[in-house]
């Protein structure tokens, strides 16, 4: 998955947390284990209560070259 978005008006209405589980679903039927994705840190604190809401935890912080705090989380599929 390279990114996901939810028109503002359905935001909310749980759409994104069911696009996201259907990929992690698909994900799982193929094997894999895990995943991982990076998003900033700050300035984003809906999407990052997003992710954490549906059960992403962070791994790491880190500092891009251009100066932008990044959180990855990660997931176990199992």
């Amino acid at each position: 998955m390279s990114s996901i978005a939810v028109v503002p008006e359905l935001q909310n209405s749980g759409l994104g947390s069911i696009l996201l589980k259907a990929w992690v679903g698909e994900a799982r039927k193929r094997g894999i284990a895990g995943s991982y994705l990076t998003t900033d840190k700050e300035g984003n604190d809906t999407v990052n209560r997003f992710y954490i809401r549906n059960g992403w935890r962070i791994e790491t912080e880190f500092t891009t070259r251009e100066g932008r705090t990044m959180l990855r989380y990660i997931l176990d599929f199992k």
